[in-house]
């Protein structure tokens, strides 16, 4: 238990979120927003309805992710984007 909350304080930690290639495949006509993992924490801590989607490899998601997110690796975001709701927050990491 130890080692899994280890691994998502630092998964946690090293997020990164709508990376700006991926609103070019999304087709946001502006930047996205980017926050700061305090924040997304502090977001999912208090019941907000946020989709975190976790684009790294299935390996890496299987080893340790963000309780409830997706897991969309990036290669095949493009190809899945319709997964993903139309409206409201989601978190890319």
């Amino acid at each position: 238990m130890k080692r899994l909350n280890r691994n998502l304080t630092v998964l946690i930690a090293g997020i990164f979120l709508c990376l700006l290639p991926l609103s070019r495949i999304l087709g946001f006509a502006a930047e996205p927003e980017r926050i700061q993992p305090p924040e997304l924490k502090r977001l999912l801590d208090s019941g907000a309805k946020v989709v975190v989607v976790d684009v790294r490899s299935e390996r890496e998601f299987r080893e340790a992710h963000i309780p409830d997110a997706l897991s969309i690796p990036l290669a095949q975001l493009e190809m899945r984007h319709t997964e993903l709701p139309k409206e409201g927050l989601i978190a890319f990491y």
